[in-house]
């Protein structure tokens, strides 16, 4: 009681633990907002990349470009089953920036899973702590 009256007690305010908190919750409604943005956007599988190619035709030779998977995992336009390429056409078609988009919002959110992985890690280290 004495040192609760004369010996200057912090509480988790004063030494920035609920600042820190209020932080932490702030950073994971900004992730699920970013999250929810991504709805209906094209996030490719993983394992695939976009491959740019030449094509030599009787007219000249033109860049293709298509979008390639380990294993059939695609819907087919025409065969019955599922096949491993997608053709996207030229580089600036929409439908090659889309993909490349898709790649590139498949790497980023496997990154922030990774990162996530990290945090609960530590955020788990910080609750033993108090225990």
């Amino acid at each position: 009681m004495m040192l609760m009256s004369r010996g200057c007690p912090q509480s988790s305010e004063s030494l920035g633990v609920a600042a820190q908190m209020e932080a932490i919750a702030a950073c994971v409604e900004q992730l699920l907002h970013f999250l929810n943005n991504l709805e209906g956007c094209y996030i490719a599988p993983s394992g695939c990349e976009v491959h740019h190619f030449n094509v030599k035709r009787p007219s000249g030779v033109y860049g293709y470009n298509k979008l390639t998977a380990p294993e059939p995992i695609f819907e087919p336009s025409e065969k019955q089953q599922k096949v491993k390429v997608v053709h996207l056409s030229h580089d600036d078609d929409p439908r090659n920036t889309e993909a490349r988009l898709g790649i590139e919002r498949r790497n980023q959110l496997t990154r922030v899973r990774t990162l996530l992985a990290t945090t609960v890690e530590l955020l788990q280290e910080a609750a033993n702590t108090l225990d």
